[in-house]
């Protein structure tokens, strides 16, 4: 009753589209990174996997840096896409010692002992007022006292402010 038909046909199967994204994170400036970066995967159909390596861009100064996810665009069933993550590194606590001077007069030029726990990279600036800055280190001489406030600033490390008097009193 029926005639045998005998059609071609083609099947066509496009590859899924998969996201790798680095997962980004963050440090205190000094601190090591994490034992490794990791990324998420979007997109994948029951337990396949697919093969990536993430690494992070280079630096250790405050700052976002990448965390890069890579491998090959291709991967069997799987068109894959790369994006990079946010790594942050941010400021460090540092300390400042800061010592005033108390004396009688001796028509000598006083200033303050400041001691930055970090040095290298670190500027001092001195102020009154807590607003105007100068990087001019304030000394006294005659009769008098003042209080300074001294701040020890570095862009790996959040800002420290420290306060000390200087002193003479009259000779007797």
């Amino acid at each position: 009753n029926y005639n045998d038909v005998i059609e071609e046909a083609t099947l066509t199967v496009t590859a899924k589209a998969v996201t790798v994204t680095g997962v980004g994170g963050s440090k205190v400036y000094g601190e090591e990174d994490p034992a490794a970066f990791t990324a998420n995967v979007e997109g994948l159909v029951g337990e396949d996997s697919i093969t990536y390596t993430v690494s992070r861009e280079a630096g250790e100064n405050v700052g976002h840096y990448a965390v890069i996810p890579s491998g090959a665009a291709s991967q069997g069933n799987y068109s894959v896409t790369y994006e990079n993550g946010d790594f942050e590194i941010t400021k460090a606590n540092t300390t400042l010692a800061v010592t005033g001077y108390n004396g009688t007069y001796d028509g000598e030029a006083h200033g303050l002992t400041v001691v930055p726990a970090v040095t290298e990279g670190t500027t001092i600036t001195y102020s009154i007022d807590g607003e105007n800055w100068t990087d001019e280190a304030p000394s006294i001489t005659n009769v008098g006292s003042q209080t300074y406030k001294v701040k020890a600033s570095n862009a790996n490390y959040n800002d420290v402010i420290e306060e000390a008097t200087l002193t003479v009193t009259a000779k007797a």
